[in-house]
């Protein structure tokens, strides 16, 4: 547990560092409701499946697992979040630009924080966004305000930890698949290497 919540609240970190690796730090943000309890034995498993060294960071969002709650869920919104993200990456000394992976809901976190901070992110992989989300491309300004008119779904109550929202089995295989996850971001790395190159 660090103190890097807002007013120094409790947030619960899994921080599987490994400083050999000279890959970009990865960063997992679950879906909302999903605890470290549950998702630390699946980033080990995504380290064993990278093949080799890599930072892996993820924690619990307030409310949620063993993170304290807010003092006011009503203070609770888009903003918040991203600058919460920002500040718990920055506290962790994590090696910019990252990746952010991203399941479900938090998926449309990582995209929502790659549009305001560009500069801090490598690159995003999102599985399987929240069903609710609209089909088709958004724009980022489009994308922002989707999250502004659909959050309250998402962030209102902390007696909801362990529900996953709209999910099903095979949304919950697929945003839990840490396969899957590790071989997309070998993938990914495997193209940022080639542009490097090229």
């Amino acid at each position: 547990m660090k103190p890097w919540g807002p007013n120094n609240k409790l947030i619960h970190v899994a921080h599987l560092r490994a400083p050999e690796s000279k890959l970009p730090s990865i960063i997992y943000l679950s879906g909302f409701g999903i605890s470290m309890y549950y998702v630390k034995p699946l980033l080990l498993k995504f380290v064993e499946f990278m093949d080799e060294p890599v930072e892996v960071f993820s924690f619990d969002l307030p409310g949620y697992g063993a993170s304290e709650s807010p003092d006011n869920w009503n203070t609770e919104n888009l903003e918040s979040e991203l600058l919460l993200l920002q500040q718990v990456f920055t506290k962790a000394r994590l090696r910019k630009p990252f990746i952010l992976i991203g399941g479900s809901l938090g998926g449309l976190l990582a995209h929502l924080y790659y549009l305001t901070y560009p500069e801090d992110v490598a690159v995003v992989s999102a599985s399987d966004l929240s069903k609710n989300r609209p089909r088709g491309g958004l724009t980022g300004e489009e994308t922002l305000q989707w999250w502004r008119d659909n959050q309250q779904l998402f962030l209102r109550s902390s007696d909801n930890a362990g529900f996953i929202y709209c999910a099903d089995f095979n949304h919950v295989q697929c945003v839990l698949d840490m396969e899957l996850a590790a071989n997309a971001t070998k993938a990914i790395l495997t193209q940022i290497h080639n542009e490097i190159i090229h």
